[in-house]
């Protein structure tokens, strides 16, 4: 049992680590449908947030088992600060590849209640974006309309009501992202 009463830690605690073999491929954890996991180890958790972005269906957690608040304290551990860069660009590509309407990405990591942080462990956000957003639209918008480019950055920013993950999206979600993730993840891993 966590120590922190953290929501993050309760859900790594619920979570075994998990390594495929070749006669479990698709027999995942329990767990794993419980909190729309896509990967876990014995150091990191992903899994879809509960409250997606509202330009996102696509938005993903990765959170360090252990029990850290901000990114800076990941300086102390090794596993965790040696895997982290090559998990996140797994998570990127995985979210490009195994949807036709994504092509690009935030990675979004805040750190602390000034910056926005609002669970109080550490966790970044991956959020994939639709190629059907209108991209072109905020290079039409007038430099001096500052209403129409606040507009545009909330959309992007997902400022505003979020609606919980629809549960049968998040199974087909998190079903071809954890084949793509666990397909991949030893080769990254093994470049470490």
């Amino acid at each position: 049992m966590n120590q922190y009463h953290c929501v993050f830690c309760s859900i790594c605690d619920s979570v075994p680590a998990y390594t495929p073999t070749p006669s479990s491929q698709a027999q995942y954890p329990p767990s794993f449908e419980t909190h729309n996991i896509i990967l876990s180890t014995s150091t990191y958790l992903a899994f879809l947030d509960f409250q997606p972005l509202v330009s996102s269906i696509y938005h993903v957690l990765l959170i360090p088992r252990r029990h850290v608040v901000r990114l800076s304290e990941l300086v102390d551990l090794l596993e965790e600060r040696t895997q982290l860069g090559g998990i996140l660009a797994l998570l990127s590509r995985a979210l490009c590849e195994c949807f036709d309407d994504v092509e690009d990405f935030n990675i979004v990591q805040n750190n602390g209640p000034a910056a926005g942080q609002i669970v109080p462990h550490a966790h970044f956000h991956v959020i994939a974006r639709s190629s059907s957003l209108n991209t072109q639209e905020i290079q039409t918008i007038e430099p001096d309309n500052t209403q129409e480019r606040l507009r545009f950055q909330l959309l992007i920013y997902g400022k505003g009501p979020r609606q919980d993950l629809d549960g049968d999206a998040a199974t087909k979600v998190c079903h071809r992202l954890r084949s793509y993730m666990y397909k991949h993840l030893p080769k990254v891993l093994s470049k470490l």
